[in-house]
């Protein structure tokens, strides 16, 4: 379970992650402080995860606004695996988080790997 440090230490590394994925991508990030770009004329957030990682959380408001989401999935072999997931498919998918008060939905990583596309296999930073 995470705690307050802990997250704030995430959401920096997600922030990080997100704008070497989007290089990565050819995604135009919206400014320094959000994960929310532009793809392919498309509206998404990158969402990033670790390896023992198994879910990414989006806001509600995301959830409603947001044409895809694409996420990146470190593996063992520390490559990220990089899906684009419809946001239909992402709402068909999600639940609740137990600590995030209904203010956020959770999918996890085998949604992205059965249902999304793969953009591709990004080396680490």
């Amino acid at each position: 379970m995470q705690d307050q440090e802990s997250g704030a230490k995430a959401a920096e590394w997600g922030i990080k992650n997100a704008r070497y994925i989007a290089k990565q991508i050819g995604a135009q990030l919206l400014n320094k402080t959000s994960n929310t770009c532009i793809y392919n004329g498309s509206s998404a957030v990158i969402k990033s995860a670790k390896e023992n990682t198994s879910s990414v959380v989006v806001t509600v408001s995301m959830v409603n606004t947001l044409d895809y989401v694409i996420g990146a999935f470190e593996r063992s072999d520390g490559l990220f695996h990089t899906y684009l997931l419809p946001m239909d498919k992402f709402r068909d998918n999600d639940r609740e988080s137990i600590t995030g008060r209904g203010k956020v939905r959770l999918v996890s990583r085998s949604v992205f790997v059965e249902q999304g596309f793969l953009i591709g296999k990004i080396l680490p930073l």
